[in-house]
């Protein structure tokens, strides 16, 4: 639905500057709303914590399979398949490039920022046991790492260290690798904290 009316606002944009700035504003909103819908990954593990840190100290799974087993059901079972239905209605609606490979490439790189925000949600919430304090440090997070899009803030113009978190529309596979191995790297720090907490706990 949510793709229909953004698709529908911006339909036959022209091919000039304002349609430039038309379709910039639109994956910009896209990002944002799949970035901030990712925060409820903060809940639902709020919600498991009695039940996850019962079974883990009984002995029935490991912090690394709880990780992984959560992060897979909650990507396959909910972003995925939302994100790709968003880009089925959204990128042809918009007037972006018509040609499979493009498509692709937008759905792929979108499937892993969501992977990424969940995972990042994820995180947070196992890093702080209020859930209100998880929400709103991944909401604060999801918003600067959007000024890195280039839509708010000119990079060229930021501090050169800055540059380096950047994305670089001119180079897709470089920021899709990244995704990637950002996705790995907040898998394993998920997989980290558990084990340290019950760990801990043990001890």
């Amino acid at each position: 639905m949510t793709a229909v009316v953004l698709g529908w606002l911006y339909l036959d944009s022209p091919k000039s500057l304002a349609g430039f700035q038309n379709r910039a504003g639109g994956i910009f909103f896209t990002l944002v709303f799949f970035g901030l819908g990712s925060t409820s990954a903060a809940d639902r593990l709020a919600a498991e914590s009695a039940t996850r840190a019962r079974e883990i100290q009984s002995g029935y799974h490991g912090a690394g399979s709880y990780v992984l087993s959560a992060l897979i059901t909650d990507v396959a079972c909910l972003r995925a398949p939302a994100a790709a239905a968003y880009a089925l209605v959204f990128y042809f609606l918009m007037g972006l490039k018509a040609e499979a490979s493009a498509f692709f490439t937008f759905l792929g790189v979108l499937e892993l920022f969501v992977v990424c925000t969940a995972a990042m949600s994820s995180l947070v919430s196992l890093c702080f046991d209020v859930p209100a304090v998880a929400n709103l440090i991944a909401t604060s997070l999801q918003l600067l790492g959007a000024m890195f899009g280039g839509f708010l803030v000119s990079i060229q113009n930021v501090a050169p260290y800055l540059n380096t978190f950047a994305l670089d529309p001119r180079n897709v596979p470089r920021d899709a690798a990244a995704l990637g191995g950002i996705f790995a790297a907040l898998a394993v720090a998920c997989w980290a904290r558990l084990h340290l907490r019950f760990a801990t706990q043990r001890s």
